[in-house]
């Protein structure tokens, strides 16, 4: 809730005072409207809040929480960059997020790694200090040897876990895609995919090229700039020469 009242954050639904906006193919009114369509078609219930985000990079995302009601939130660019159908194959896949609770998902499964991190220092502290007061000889050769397994053990550990939530993170984008496919259809959801991919694709290659140019971004104040330049870079441009020939000009 508090990213909703961040810089940049344009309120869309419940209250929006400028309907007819544009970004794009669409109206805020008809962004609203395809969410409540989704909500609808997929039986998520109501959707509480629905908000834009004044950014370059095309992208949109989810929240939901028992008592704290659903939240849609799409960039600016992705609405500029995508025709009419593939703009509703993006809210039906986030809507899909809403659908599976993935957001609940998330947290518990990426809590165990957390919770180990916590468990696993406070273990470390205790073999620091009883390495500490061991003195020499071999109960501090066992002890360091034991500290040892122990580390490779939490390390192991905690690689697991992390790839436990990211699997658990790529399930659920896979099956958000298909309730985005099996409302609005794979060519319009594919070709959203392809788009957004396109599109930061040439991003990064803008950026990655400006970065490249001596002297033009200062250490202090770059990623400042680097964002004033890249919302500069032509909305509806999808390809990486063009972006790297750009960067020198712009």
């Amino acid at each position: 809730r508090a990213m909703l009242k961040a810089e940049g954050v344009v309120l869309l639904h419940p209250s929006d005072a400028d309907h007819s906006r544009r970004i794009g193919a669409v109206t805020g009114a008809e962004v609203v409207a395809m969410v409540h369509e989704m909500a609808g078609v997929l039986e998520v219930g109501a959707i509480d809040t629905v908000a834009l985000v004044e950014a370059a990079v095309p992208n949109a995302f989810t929240a939901s929480a028992p008592g704290g009601g659903a939240v849609v939130v799409v960039h600016s660019n992705l609405l500029e960059v995508l025709p009419r159908e593939a703009v509703r194959a993006v809210i039906a896949h986030e809507v899909g997020h809403i659908r599976r609770r993935d957001s609940i998902v998330a947290l518990m499964a990426h809590a165990p790694k957390y919770v180990g991190g916590v468990l696993g220092g406070f273990a470390i502290l205790g073999l620091l200090d009883g390495l500490y007061h061991s003195g020499w000889g071999w109960l501090l050769v066992e002890r360091a040897l034991f500290g040892l397994l122990a580390l490779a053990l939490w390390s192991l550990a905690n690689l697991t876990l992390r790839r436990i939530g990211a699997r658990a993170s790529r399930l659920g984008e896979y099956i958000a895609d298909a309730h985005a496919a099996a409302v609005c259809g794979w060519e319009a959801h594919v070709s959203a995919l392809l788009l957004i991919g396109e599109r930061v694709e040439a991003l990064s290659t803008l950026a990655a090229s400006i970065q490249d140019l001596p002297g033009r971004i200062g250490d202090e104040d770059g990623a400042r700039h680097l964002r004033a330049v890249v919302t500069r870079f032509p909305r509806s441009e999808v390809d990486e020469a063009v972006a790297a020939a750009m960067a020198p000009r712009i």
